[in-house]
């Protein structure tokens, strides 16, 4: 199985910004190594004290929390199972790739496919 992924720019978060929440939740799940985090346009670096940390599939927190009237914007990978593109966005269509099944025995080291 092939894990296909699209790019989902400008994701806007939902959440309330008020000075004390600091935990946010992203439109889709996404691939952690991926995740760019904007707050008033300002990358944030994860491991700085005012970054943040990942703590869930579809959810990070900030290191302190944003303020009533801050902008806070994700960028990051999405598995294309999960959906389409950021609130607000439609997605280009999604470029498939056909695998074909293979099975491989351990016992006599013999691979076969299926053809297409």
């Amino acid at each position: 199985m092939s894990l296909l992924i699209k790019e989902t720019v400008g994701d806007t978060i939902t959440d309330v910004i008020n000075g004390i929440n600091k935990s946010f939740t992203t439109s889709f799940i996404f691939i952690p190594t991926s995740v760019g985090v904007y707050l008033n346009g300002q990358l944030k670096v994860g491991s700085l004290d005012d970054g943040f940390i990942i703590t869930g599939a579809q959810t990070i927190e900030m290191k302190i929390a944003p303020m009533v009237g801050d902008t806070l914007v994700l960028e990051y990978l999405a598995n294309i199972i999960t959906g389409g593109g950021a609130i607000g966005g439609t997605p280009p269509p999604a470029e498939m790739e056909v695998l074909i099944p293979c099975i491989t025995s351990i016992e006599t080291t013999v691979v076969e496919c299926l053809t297409p």
